[in-house]
């Protein structure tokens, strides 16, 4: 029933993290790149390569909360359609978000936190699906390995 199902893709990932001295808690930058080479699924539909940029970071505030700050730049190209007669003229573009946030740190390595992004510039073919705005919330555990 799904356009583009049964498909597979190869994902290529990167990313770099400088920790800057402060006490007690030390800033953080963070930046990631990825990029997705996607093949065709069911009836020949294959969904459109993506490319993700994401630089971000986090300033402590004090010993529990953290600032937090990120971009988002997405760039995907056009779907095609293969057998499916799908329209896919509307798919595929560029985004570019900028998303504060801030971290409550619970106990130990366990924290809360939420951003709130929106965007900044959007290039889309055609008429597509956005939201105006976004509001993410999560948890996160960090794990110390070595």
């Amino acid at each position: 029933l799904q356009p583009g199902r049964g498909a597979w893709g190869l994902p290529l990932e990167s990313s770099y993290e400088r920790e800057f001295q402060r006490s007690p808690r030390p800033s953080r930058l963070f930046s990631s790149t990825s990029y997705r080479v996607n093949r065709s699924g069911n009836r020949d539909y294959r969904f459109g390569d993506a490319w993700l940029l994401h630089p971000s970071g986090h300033y402590p505030i004090d010993e529990r909360f953290d600032l937090l700050g990120q971009f988002v730049s997405t760039w995907a190209d056009r779907d095609e359609a293969g057998s499916t007669g799908e329209y896919t003229d509307a798919t595929g573009g560029t985004r570019l978000y900028f998303s504060p946030g801030l971290r409550y740190r619970l106990r130990g390595l366990m924290a809360l936190y939420s951003y709130y992004q929106y965007p900044i510039y959007e290039d889309l073919n055609q008429v597509q699906l956005t939201a105006d705005r976004n509001l993410l919330f999560g948890f996160d555990y960090e794990l110390d390995l070595f």
